[in-house]
């Protein structure tokens, strides 16, 4: 049977992301799946990036990646500093991001299907 590990809401922590990386690759598990909300917070969201493009794992866009990329500097002064530091690659890499994935009859998404601020609570 595949296993797999689904990482979610990393908020712009590389040191938490890289020992739950490693704690993947000790149960040897290959199936990675980002459910999003990357990037945003204060921490180390340009180490957290570099993290998430050297390993092999397929992502998503959750509700804080795509604030990200919106013009609207009302939503927080963290908000804004990072959406203002992000390098070109790190901009075009969140603008690629699918909503949902499916896989294996598996359907990944932030929150819920229909809403990356609803959740899915079922």
């Amino acid at each position: 049977m595949k296993q797999y590990a689904f990482i979610s809401d990393i908020h712009g922590n590389s040191f938490a992301l890289s020992a739950v990386l490693d704690d993947i690759r000790r149960r040897d598990l290959t199936a990675i799946y980002n459910l999003g909300d990357s990037l945003f917070g204060p921490l180390d969201p340009h180490g957290t990036f570099a993290l998430l493009r050297r390993n092999a794992i397929t992502h998503i866009m959750g509700n804080g990646d795509r604030e990200l990329l919106s013009p609207d500097d009302g939503l927080s002064s963290t908000m804004n500093q990072v959406r203002q530091g992000l390098t070109t690659e790190e901009r075009a890499w969140l603008e690629s991001l699918p909503a949902t994935v499916e896989t294996d009859g598996i359907v990944m998404f932030h929150a819920s299907p229909g809403s990356d601020q609803v959740y899915f609570l079922e």
